[in-house]
């Protein structure tokens, strides 16, 4: 099954990334930059998403245990990571060597993640 995720949610950045370039360019461009107003509202959508994520994560069986602030943190990780990724295949240009780079990279530090999730010690209950 997180294999399966794992694809889906790469496949689906990377249609994002064709079907609407310029939005993700505008969020990409204004997460650190810009006039602090819009930076500010990316950052408020983003958190908002990532607080989405945590409580999608928090009903999930392998989050048993898991404290609010350790979803919310791994939320925020697979946030950062979507918008780390679609900042690459923006930059990959059309060149389709360069996304299928992109796509094994994120898919592989999406692995990486989720074997961390898996061993996280800190959500595991204490005796």
């Amino acid at each position: 099954e997180a294999a399966q995720r794992i694809d889906t949610t790469v496949e689906l950045m990377a249609r994002l990334v064709r079907e609407y370039p310029a939005h993700i360019r505008f969020i990409v461009r204004e997460r650190h930059g810009g006039v602090r107003r819009v930076r500010q509202a990316v950052a408020a959508q983003l958190d908002a998403f990532a607080d989405e994520v945590a409580e999608r994560l928090g009903a999930d069986p392998l989050s048993r245990g898991w404290s609010a602030e350790d979803l919310l943190m791994l939320a925020r990780l697979y946030v950062d990571h979507m918008v780390m990724t679609v900042s690459a295949y923006l930059a990959a240009g059309p060149d389709p060597e360069e996304w299928s780079a992109v796509t094994r990279t994120a898919r592989r530090q999406l692995r990486l993640i989720h074997a961390g999730r898996l061993n996280w010690a800190d959500a595991r209950p204490r005796t």
